[in-house]
């Protein structure tokens, strides 16, 4: 498959509205777990748990944003088994975006 053709089916418009339909299924998710959004509380348990040298629930190698994300991403996939991780973690991202977009409005 050439490029073009590629590039035809992926932002055809069937393409793009099956995207916007696992948006649509994303986006309860989402918001769901921007209710878990990091705070400050967040840091401090890491910093103690650090501090005693005991195994915290995020071990600092992920900010907790991402771990957060990652959470609706594989709440995601259950809804949408069929889809590529790699679409879903798109949607969560849009769904996120629109969800920011509508709390400013």
């Amino acid at each position: 498959m050439s490029f073009k053709s590629f590039a035809k089916k992926l932002f055809s418009r069937s393409a793009a509205t099956k995207f916007l339909d696992y948006v649509s299924v994303v986006y309860p998710i989402v918001e769901i777990a921007a209710v878990y959004t990091p705070n400050k509380f967040d840091d401090e348990i890491i910093v103690l748990a650090k501090q005693w040298g005991v195994q915290a629930m995020l071990d600092g190698s992920k900010s907790k944003g991402e771990v957060i994300k990652d959470i609706a991403i594989q709440q995601a996939q259950r809804r949408l088994p069929q889809v590529p991780k790699e679409i879903i973690g798109r949607a969560v991202e849009v769904a996120y975006q629109q969800m920011k977009a509508v709390a400013k409005l």
